[in-house]
């Protein structure tokens, strides 16, 4: 379609070196990553309507903390969560637990987490859980299942008050004992309070180690994160499509108690910043009497569309440079509730697809009429049709990008083999495909989905 393998481009407009504006977003981030001890960070929220550009937002900043950190050779963990329900995978939105054993999974082996660890593994094996990736081989958790499925069968009484870790050993295989040893959750169970923790949470049911499992982690956080410079913040996690968690009508009681595991991620001693994205402000500061409401613990900006300077600036860097062609694209993109007013913007979602419209055109030696643009603003329908006019061909494309548009989610392999037979024309179209600005990694590695908008559409 495009010409052949060795000769493809990414998508302009897929490239993150063309992210413009949100200075200001960008600032509030890093003036928080910076904070001196003993200063605290607050819970760090940008909202806005879909297709703002959030999304991007987040992977921008992610981008950039590890940017400036390779630069001083220095590292952060990170972790990121979708909580969007979309995308056919996790449903992290309603499942704290396991959504604390992913940010737990992403932070890595070198953060000991020994409290978590023990307790989220003792959860599993009460109920009976034997399927959970985390547990499997050489899983993050994988020695911790293998030594529960040891040493939980062992009734309470056998268990000595002191000499826990040297006992265990004893009667754990060669294997959990060689891990038993060295791991964090060994040195942990070698204290005092790690032996009372272990036996306290082997009579302890299910029901009682979930509320516990948020201070467990945060408290290894504190403990175990890697220090910074004298700097507070010592490791990051970005949540994004937060308005997933609310249900169609909830109420605002209800809604409180879905977004508590959310309130319960932050403490001001863990290390953590969260860096937070959705469409709607959070509400946790309401109360005038609540913690949340002081600015220390929560501070919200609105994320709107990007001025007109930094759109036809994002259009240049995507070498649409011609007038004309630019003010149809930015008429199509226009933000229609900022419409008329001094500061309106334009939607990064409609900017990023029209991009990607004028590079298929144009990697088809096909002229682009500014005309082709004309429909109303945010009409998804009418901008994806567009984008599939500019594949040309037989078709063949568009229909592939029907077919994955009607899955939450899919891998690469199942991509693959949707467009059709292994070859040159399989492996550019799987290449294509990651370049457009509405390809999209869902919550698990390895899986993809394509932009709810563009999905929608």
């Amino acid at each position: 379609m495009f010409g052949n393998l060795g000769d493809h481009d990414p998508a302009p407009a897929s490239q993150l070196r063309h992210f413009t504006n949100r200075v200001s977003e960008q600032a509030a981030f890093q003036q928080l990553l910076d904070l001196p001890v003993p200063e605290v960070p607050p819970v760090l929220m940008f909202s806005g309507v879909g297709g703002a550009g959030k999304s991007w937002l987040l992977r921008r900043l992610a981008e950039k903390l590890s940017e400036n950190l390779s630069q001083k050779s220095a590292s952060i963990p990170t972790a990121r969560l979708d909580l969007d329900r979309s995308t056919g995978g996790t449903n992290y939105a309603d499942n704290a637990p396991r959504a604390l054993a992913e940010i737990r999974r992403q932070l890595g082996p070198d953060v000991s987490c020994p409290r978590f660890d023990l307790a989220y593994t003792w959860l599993r094996f009460k109920e009976g859980v034997r399927d959970e990736p985390l547990f499997r081989g050489h899983g993050l958790l994988g020695n911790s299942w293998e030594f529960l499925l040891e040493a939980g069968s062992v009734a309470t009484s056998e268990v000595p008050g002191a000499g826990l870790v040297k006992w265990l050993i004893g009667k754990a295989s060669a294997p959990v004992g060689r891990w038993l040893k060295q791991s964090g959750v060994g040195k942990w169970l070698e204290t005092k309070l790690g032996e009372e923790d272990f036996l306290r949470l082997k009579k302890m049911l299910p029901q009682d180690i979930y509320p516990d499992l948020n201070h467990r982690l945060l408290l290894d956080l504190k403990e175990h994160l890697p220090p910074r410079d004298g700097k507070t913040v010592r490791a990051v996690l970005f949540i994004d499509t937060v308005e997933s968690v609310r249900i169609e009508h909830d109420s605002e009681t209800q809604l409180a108690n879905r977004h508590q595991w959310l309130q319960d991620l932050y403490h001001p001693e863990s290390g953590l910043l969260v860096v937070m994205a959705g469409r709607d402000r959070l509400t946790w500061g309401d109360d005038p009497a609540a913690d949340w409401a002081q600015p220390r613990h929560l501070e919200q900006h609105v994320v709107g569309g990007l001025s007109e300077p930094d759109a036809r600036s994002f259009l240049g860097q995507c070498e649409i440079t011609d007038p004309a062609l630019q003010a149809a694209i930015l008429r199509v993109s226009l933000d229609v509730e900022t419409a008329g007013q001094r500061d309106q913007g334009y939607h990064a979602f409609s900017l990023g697809l029209c991009a990607d419209t004028c590079w298929t055109d144009r990697q088809r030696g096909a002229a682009i009429d500014p005309a082709s643009f004309d429909m109303a603003p945010e009409d998804t329908a009418k901008l994806a049709a567009r984008f599939l006019r500019s594949l040309g061909g037989d078709g063949t494309y568009a229909e592939w990008l029907h077919q994955l548009a009607l899955t939450p989610r899919f891998d690469e392999q199942a991509a693959r083999a949707t467009f059709g037979p292994a070859g040159a024309a399989q492996d550019f179209a799987w290449s294509a495909l990651q370049s457009y600005s509405f390809f999209k990694t869902a919550d698990d590695p390895g899986w993809w989905t394509l932009h709810l908008r563009m999905r929608d559409a």
